[in-house]
């Protein structure tokens, strides 16, 4: 099962349409600075609530409206998501962090995420190679889970940002390792297999089941 990506389509008051939500979108500042993890959080569940509408009715406001969205619609979601997914000196910069907070989150509603991660270690000799990478963001993907990126160092590849989380909704494994992913709105390509190999530091991937 793909993820169907029209359910991460947001409808902007300028009448064109974002691809995911955006942290630009946070009226507070610091928020705007520092909330792609939150933001990588609220667009995992805004596609959960959105394809198994229970689960808005489970997790959410029950009155909320995400079948066609705008940017007010979704401010309230992204802003949830901040109360559990909060940055803190450095930032969300651990996928362990990521997980624990998606499991408060589950706690605080009565339920309990099974979750799965990635670790990509600073130590180069230490990380997956590109197969078990492929296996781990396609096999999450074909289950029908949106996979959360963290980006600790952009390893050189134009269009990512480093120290920065994003949320990855496609892939490509028959050459090399490509994935598509929502960042700040829009779709942006990312090559996994060359980031394994360039990044200074690292990151990761989580996976939150519903």
């Amino acid at each position: 099962m793909e993820l169907k990506l029209d359910l991460f389509n947001i409808s902007l008051p300028s009448g064109g349409t974002a691809f995911g939500l955006s942290q630009d979108w946070f009226p507070d500042r610091f928020k705007r600075t520092a909330g792609c993890g939150s933001v990588a959080a609220a667009n995992i569940f805004l596609y959960y609530f959105r394809q198994y509408p229970c689960d808005k009715i489970n997790l959410f406001d029950a009155g909320a409206r995400f079948d066609r969205p705008g940017v007010c619609d979704v401010l309230p979601l992204m802003e949830e998501m901040w109360r559990f997914f909060t940055p803190g000196f450095m930032g969300l910069h651990k996928v362990a962090d990521f997980i624990s907070d998606a499991k408060n989150f589950g706690h605080s509603r009565g339920r309990s995420f099974e979750t799965d991660v990635l670790e990509v270690p600073k130590n180069k000799k230490q990380r997956p190679d590109q197969i078990a990478a492929a296996a781990f963001i396609d096999g999450a993907l074909k289950e029908g889970f949106p996979v959360a990126f963290l980006n600790l160092s952009n390893g050189g590849i134009k269009g990512l940002d480093s120290w920065h989380w994003v949320t990855i909704v496609s892939c490509d494994a028959s050459d090399g390792l490509t994935v598509t992913a929502a960042d700040y709105g829009k779709r942006i390509t990312v090559d996994i297999a060359r980031w394994l190999e360039s990044s200074a530091l690292g990151g990761g991937f989580a996976v939150i089941k519903r």
